[in-house]
């Protein structure tokens, strides 16, 4: 980073851009933006001309600066190439998204397995250690029993 970088507030940035608030906030938490805290402890975002050429898809045209009217059939078909190329930049964009978004499904899907399997094993050992705890509780039951028993009848038998 450069120090002719612009870290602009969450309004600045969004009035420079033309995009909601949302949308940069969603692009910072993917890393497309970066961002720092500010002195006021806001969050500063850089917003580079590149940025906004590739993700508007507005891409710098050197004819901007001119004030002619009438452009010519070479300038149309440039302009059609631009926009598929534009489109087709965006599409590859979302397309690594969506693999990006299939990789963090497929990790949430193996943690879900990992915990069920975790749990079924923690039921397993829960029902044994009960079945043994009403085991030891039958036999401690038996026992009292025979020893509020009356002596007499331990002496001569049931």
């Amino acid at each position: 980073m450069t120090d002719s970088d612009t870290w602009l507030s969450l309004s600045e940035a969004a009035a420079a851009t033309g995009w909601k608030p949302e949308r940069i906030r969603s692009l910072a938490r993917r890393g497309t933006i970066v961002r720092r805290r500010g002195n006021t402890r806001d969050w500063l975002y850089q917003i580079t001309p590149e940025l906004v050429a590739t993700r508007a898809g507005t891409m710098a045209d050197p004819s901007a600066g001119t004030t002619g009217t009438a452009r010519s059939q070479h300038d149309d078909n440039r302009a059609g190439t631009t926009d598929v190329a534009r489109w087709e930049a965006a599409a590859a964009v979302l397309q690594e998204e969506v693999a990006e978004l299939r990789v963090e499904l497929a990790r949430a899907q193996e943690r879900v397995e990992a915990a069920r399997a975790v749990a079924a094993a923690d039921v397993v050992a829960a029902q044994a250690k009960e079945a043994a705890l009403r085991e030891l509780v039958d036999e401690l039951k038996a026992q009292l029993a025979e020893t509020r028993r009356p002596w007499w009848r331990r002496l001569i038998g049931p």
